[in-house]
């Protein structure tokens, strides 16, 4: 019988004892086992081994000490269940299942497994922490997966990766408006857009830009602003996540959302990415070439991007609204009505 100690929980299946007791008509394996370890065990000695376990040789997981622990009699083997277990570190312990006993006097007495497992559970604790902090990191229960299997050979499956979530999510909702959060104000808005179980919907996220703390997200079927307005509305209305200015992404409807009272003392900015993207777009519809923009622009619209693209690249403000400015006086009513409304709207958004 293996001993498992307690303060430093690890189940072994062997014990490599000396060559000579590997001699011929010497006892078996098993009794060698039992002997190096406990030596000098005795009856009267086993009060401080009553809660350790222990891996016999039918891989097992038993008591050291089978006695009853409210009137000390010799429990009575009862049958095996079997047992999964799947600790800390990854390893899958080579066992058949866990000993069963019952004591004449107060019936079943079950053996406690927590130091290594919850109760009911096939994984130890640390893998739903490890799950968890993967799935709020941004990674999706695939790539966990994928993450504990080059890490441990061995992952819990998809499903359970995403009921562990979703638990500590709905654990944590329930007291986030309650408690201060690591926030600094300054979030950056983006929806991306998903397949959600067989239907197409926006997933809405708000991040703090300093901590990359999410206080909220949201979904939607349709894009608007009144979703917009209530995902927004729910992170100011919280003293702990209240907004002071917010980085929008390219979708128009921000216009609307902006010019609620409620929003009227926030900073707000665009997120230069999406609305280099979206400039591209309408530079290419203003030149016929709609979304073949693989293909290069031809005159004039090449000068056409190179102009309206400078101010980007400016150093400070001064810079880029004189390269704005510069862009305006040599395109403005030269090349067509659709590139006078693209200046239209950069000098709408300038600031």
């Amino acid at each position: 019988m293996l001993e498992i100690d307690n303060s430093n929980p690890i189940l072994v299946d062997q014990v490599q004892t000396s060559l000579d007791d590997f001699l011929l008509n010497a006892s078996t394996f098993k009794s060698l086992g039992q002997l190096h370890l406990y030596p000098n065990l005795q009856k009267s000695m086993k009060r401080n081994v009553q809660d350790k376990l222990a891996l016999n040789g039918e891989k097992v997981i038993q008591l050291v000490d089978p006695r009853c622990p409210k009137c000390g009699l010799d429990l009575i083997k009862w049958g095996i269940n079997p047992r999964k277990m799947i600790l800390d570190r990854g390893h899958v312990p080579n066992i058949r299942g866990v000993q069963r006993y019952r004591c004449k006097n107060h019936g079943e007495i079950k053996i406690d497994l927590s130091e290594f497992i919850p109760a009911r559970q096939q994984y130890a604790e640390n893998w739903r922490r490890r799950a968890c902090q993967l799935m709020f990191d941004g990674l999706t229960p695939p790539a966990v997966r994928r993450a504990f299997l080059k890490c441990f050979g061995i992952s819990p499956s998809e499903s359970s990766i995403r009921n562990w979530a979703v638990t500590a999510a709905d654990a944590a909702g329930k007291i986030i408006h309650d408690t201060s959060v690591p926030t600094s104000g300054y979030y950056g808005y983006d929806e991306i857009y998903i397949n959600l179980r067989g239907n197409w919907v926006f997933v809405q996220t708000i991040i703090d830009l300093e901590t990359g703390f999410c206080p909220d997200i949201g979904y939607t079927i349709e894009l608007s602003d009144k979703p917009t307005t209530k995902l927004l509305l729910g992170v100011h209305q919280n003293k702990s996540s209240k907004i002071e200015g917010i980085v929008w992404d390219g979708a128009a409807m921000y216009y609307q959302v902006q010019r609620r009272p409620e929003f009227a003392d926030i900073n707000i900015q665009l997120c230069q990415t999406h609305y280099k993207k979206n400039l591209n777009e309408k530079i290419y519809m203003a030149s016929g070439l709609g979304k073949r923009r693989s293909e290069p622009l031809p005159e004039p619209y090449d000068q056409v991007k190179r102009l309206l693209f400078a101010p980007f690249n400016r150093s400070t403000r001064i810079k880029a609204e004189f390269s704005l400015a510069y862009a305006d006086a040599n395109l403005r009513g030269k090349v067509s009505k659709d590139v006078d409304q693209i200046l239209d709207g950069m000098a709408k958004s300038a600031d």
